[in-house]
């Protein structure tokens, strides 16, 4: 048998849990308001100071907001490395707090002191700026254990991944993909297992902090001290407690989502019928996960208590605690919570209640007013970007084509998304280093089906002499760093035919979209973001395309607050599809716009509250399906 730092014998992992299921019993009240109290504190005062921190970096680096490739660069710049380092720390030092004032109830029924949820609370709170110092220091080790990791699983991909358009690889997976992908996943093991490694060896630094009288440095370097030789044991406790967290989510997801799919049929696009019991699945799943949450959270903290009460000499306990006799704390848990407490609960619980439910049904848009964009054409029917697309998406009934454009290399505009045509003809070729002689007689039709062999890549004049004046247009404008004069051509066609009350344009690229503003300010310009940081609604767009996971209420809202229109990508479940109309998005993107029209009237003969319970079934994943968007890297 192992012996501890302190002279006593090791206790067994075993043994470990068992008394913190002990002190669990006896003070889970305590232990389960101080973690509420502290989510609480964290929520109020820590959760505005990291946004605030954060704004300022973003206001600093991209006027407010980042997308795509921008985030990259600014995380490898000293500004986003600083600003990265402050953000996490404060993140962690949430979690901290809490797990803290989870210790010092810990500390007290050690000693039999009746110690309570506000004494932890204090404790925690006392000793944030040491608590903020070892988030600190802890994420600076680990980003410097994680950098010559994430820089292999880069270069991999750079050489690798890069000789043709990624979609081609996600979608068709060749040998190189798999390679690249094992070597990736290697990297990322590696990453996982040194920097798991380093938080197994911090394990009982916060209770060393705590009551050990530890600097924060101090704190990180004797917790390695002392997990040393005894890291399978920190291992096993935590792959313990991890284990039966995920096994009781995955049995609260998994029955409210057999009680979703038990009363909508999988395929339904009925919607009356999936709003039919969801709202008693939707609180299940909520209230089931809160409560794992809170309980595993406490019996995180209780662990790594029992680690350090096993392994660290003895410790004064804190005056929270030493402040309260010994012998106070009863055979059986108690709340002790003043009355003034439960009068604060009894108004803020309804009054809470009250103004979610009011925000809930504000988010649900009585009347429809979403517009239906058809993706690359109606592309769930008919080759991407083809005329075939555009006529199906013409007879579906679609307000809206959306097509992608770029330029070949004799300065054509021809409608294609990606940068080669390795995906729809085995044709590796770039498109801005090929002729427009050649890239017309490209095959586009094929590898859809034998019915649309014909299907060549169409030119953008060839596009708008199609949909005329039968569907309007929404130009996505790429140019993957070759572009030459793409924006003068798009215009120049354009209002040569006479299309410019028939179009909007976008583009993935900020340039591109500041350089149109430039050229035509009267004209709709969009920015379109696969992934953001910030706020994006304060960017210079007439509106935002953006992915559906990334479109939450009070996006939209801001987004119309601020005179922008909202378009979400891409959306082919039914429930998805009400979810985003029920958040009043102005356009939704889709490759099947048959199925988002009839989606429309079903909706017209829905009530408000029908809606809401169909967009909460979306949004918490209980209707199978419901959260699937494209695996594009954009619109």
């Amino acid at each position: 048998m192992e012996t501890g730092t302190s002279g006593r014998p090791d206790k067994s992992v075993i043994t470990t849990l068992f008394n913190g299921l002990g002190q669990l019993r006896r003070g889970w009240p305590q232990f389960f308001a101080a973690d509420i109290a502290t989510r609480v504190a964290a929520t109020l005062l820590l959760t505005p100071l990291v946004a605030w921190i954060a704004r300022g970096a973003l206001e600093r680096a991209g006027g407010g907001a980042l997308t795509d490739q921008d985030i990259l660069w600014f995380v490898l710049s000293p500004l986003g490395i600083a600003s990265l380092l402050l953000v996490a720390a404060g993140a962690l030092l949430a979690g901290l707090i809490g797990h803290a004032a989870i210790m010092t109830v810990a500390a007290g029924i050690e000693e039999e002191r009746a110690v309570s949820w506000m004494a932890g609370m204090r404790h925690s709170l006392r000793r944030l700026f040491g608590i903020f110092r070892l988030a600190l220091l802890g994420m600076i080790r680990i980003l410097i254990d994680a950098a010559p990791w994430i820089v292999v699983a880069g270069a991999v991909y750079w050489f690798l991944l890069t000789d043709h358009d990624i979609n081609f690889y996600l979608s068709e997976k060749p040998p190189r993909f798999w390679i690249a992908a094992t070597l990736i996943g290697i990297s990322l093991l590696g990453l996982a297992w040194f920097v798991g490694k380093r938080l197994l060896t911090w394990a009982i630094a916060l209770p060393r902090l705590l009551f050990g009288g530890y600097s924060p440095a101090d704190a990180l370097r004797a917790s390695a001290a002392v997990t040393e030789g005894r890291m399978l044991r920190v291992l096993l406790l935590f792959v313990i407690w991890a284990g039966a967290t995920f096994a009781f989510s995955a049995l609260v997801t998994g029955v409210s989502g057999w009680i979703g799919r038990l009363l909508i049929p999988e395929g339904s696009q009925d919607l009356a019928r999936m709003a039919t019991g969801i709202g008693i699945a939707s609180v299940i799943a909520f209230i089931g996960n809160l409560l794992i949450s809170i309980v595993s959270s406490v019996g995180f903290g209780l662990s790594i208590f029992g680690l350090d009460r096993n392994w660290a000499e003895p410790w004064m306990a804190p005056k929270e605690v030493t402040s309260v006799e010994p012998g106070t704390l009863g055979a059986r848990a108690t709340l002790a919570v003043p009355g003034w407490a439960w009068v604060l609960v009894a108004i803020a619980v309804p009054a809470a209640a009250l103004f979610f439910g009011i925000q809930l049904l504000e988010d649900v848009s009585v009347e429809d007013q979403v517009e239906i964009t058809a993706h690359r054409g109606a592309s769930g029917r008919a080759p991407e970007n083809t005329l075939a697309a555009i006529r199906a998406a013409i007879a579906d009934e679609a307000d809206w084509a959306e097509i992608d454009v770029q330029e070949t290399l004799d300065g054509v505009v021809a409608v294609h998304h990606d940068a080669d045509f390795m995906r729809v003809d085995r044709d590796a070729r770039k498109i801005w280093e090929t002729p427009w002689s050649e890239v017309s007689q490209i095959p586009n039709g094929a590898w859809f089906g034998t019915e649309f062999e014909a299907e060549r890549v169409a030119s953008l004049e060839d596009v708008l002499r199609v949909t005329g004046d039968r569907i309007r247009v929404n130009i996505e404008l790429k140019t993957y760093g070759h572009g030459q004069q793409l924006e003068e051509r798009v215009i120049e066609i354009v209002e040569r035919l006479g299309m410019t009350n028939r179009v909007v344009l976008m583009s993935l690229d900020r340039p591109t979209v500041e350089k149109l503003r430039s050229l035509r300010p009267d004209w709709t310009v969009g920015l379109l973001a696969a992934v953001s940081i910030g706020d994006l609604t304060k960017l210079d767009a007439d509106f935002l395309a953006v992915n559906a996971k990334n479109a939450t209420p009070g996006f939209v809202k801001r987004a119309h607050n601020g005179g922008k229109q909202v378009q979400v990508w891409t959306v082919n479940h039914p429930a998805q599809m009400s979810s985003m109309m029920s958040l009043g998005v102005d356009a939704i993107i889709t490759d099947e716009p048959a199925l988002a029209r009839n989606i429309m009237q079903q909706r017209a003969e829905m009530t408000p509250v029908e809606r809401l319970l169909v967009s909460i079934a979306a949004q918490f994943g209980i209707v199978e399906g419901a959260d699937e968007s494209s695996d594009e890297d954009d619109a």
